[in-house]
């Protein structure tokens, strides 16, 4: 780990790669608290700073690049940030930078990144280029995870590699794109969304039905969890004195329950995973069993947390999460007819 800070550290010193910042642990902004999200961003801002000092904070990557009003305001401070064309009215989902209130904002070309980080085959690099041109033009803003090269898809390297290669493809840093596109088109109002709503999503009402989906009851369960602990954490007056840390332990359990990954492992779509969940649950209310309040707000807690792992272990046992599976598989199947080969 330390060879690959250092690595990172004299890239990004050199100016041929930029850093952006998240907020720490993880969450989907549009459901956390405000209050939550600054302290989250001041903290990863302040570890960036220890990890490298001698590089300024190029902007924000929000988790999911979730977002809404609220969370673009509170984030904003930070710098530019990172956006889904999901998350503006349509008309300007085909620009690749706005900006909200005075913050500039990048926009994600959906097309592009779903097809770097879903594209069931191996990818050719050439192939992809021709593509863009047709497809896309000259210029495009793509976000993708670091987990896509290497983790989830090996070969995904040796492409990347390969576009680096090209004469005729050209990446830019996203201070570099910030600047050179200019001031951008100004926007009135941000939509809630994140890299996989749809239109469809939006439509219904439903903008995060991988993370809080309205007809998902585990995920409700989980988020009536992380309410309880949040109200009950915020309401404990803040010591002068806390020599066992007593409240920053709960604030830490807090935070590592509320991680994004914890209720997407309750979408089932495709995925499905109740042990991490657990993991998840299992967080949130140690905020609460290390707190001294009352035995009925501790029972209360305690009834949120053992309901939820029994609706979670009955589902898992109960051959819907299977079905699910058949369920993304026709999905998936419809959607490969209409990728193109490339």
């Amino acid at each position: 780990m330390r060879q690959f800070i250092e690595s990172v550290r004299t890239l990004s010193e050199r100016g041929q790669i930029d850093l952006l910042i998240s907020p720490m642990f993880h969450p989907l902004l549009p459901l956390t608290p405000p209050d939550v999200i600054s302290d989250m961003m001041v903290r990863s801002k302040n570890y960036f700073a220890y990890l490298f000092p001698n590089t300024k904070v190029a902007g924000v990557f929000p988790p999911e690049l979730a977002v809404n009003e609220q969370v673009v305001e509170l984030i904003g401070k930070f710098g530019p940030i990172l956006i889904d064309q999901g998350s503006v009215d349509k008309k300007f989902q085909d620009k690749h930078k706005c900006h909200f209130k005075g913050i500039n904002l990048l926009i994600n070309n959906r097309e592009v990144t779903e097809l770097i980080r879903s594209y069931p085959k191996e990818l050719s690099a050439k192939r992809f280029v021709d593509h863009f041109k047709k497809t896309v033009g000259e210029i495009c803003v793509s976000a993708n995870d670091a987990e896509i090269f290497g983790h989830h898809y090996r070969e995904r390297i040796n492409f990347l590699i390969d576009l680096f290669s090209k004469e005729s493809f050209n990446f830019m840093t996203f201070s570099e794109a910030n600047e050179k596109l200019g001031k951008g088109i100004e926007v009135s109002e941000i939509l809630t969304s994140s890299w996989q709503t749809s239109e469809l999503n939006l439509k219904g009402q439903n903008p995060l039905p991988l993370w809080k989906d309205s007809k998902n009851g585990l995920q409700k369960k989980y988020y009536d969890l992380c309410d309880f602990v949040y109200n009950t954490v915020s309401s404990q007056p803040i010591p002068e004195n806390d020599p066992g840390l007593t409240i920053n332990s709960a604030w830490e359990h807090y935070y590592r329950g509320i991680s994004s990954c914890h209720t997407y492992w309750l979408s089932n779509w495709p995925w499905w995973h109740p042990d991490l969940v657990q993991a998840g649950a299992t967080e949130l209310i140690k905020a609460v069993r290390t707190l001294p309040v009352g035995k009925e707000v501790k029972f209360a807690g305690e009834a949120l947390y053992h309901d939820l792992l029994h609706n979670i272990w009955q589902y898992q046992w109960s051959g819907k999460v299977e079905e699910r599976y058949a369920e993304y598989g026709k999905y998936l199947d419809e959607l490969l007819k209409k990728t193109p080969d490339i």
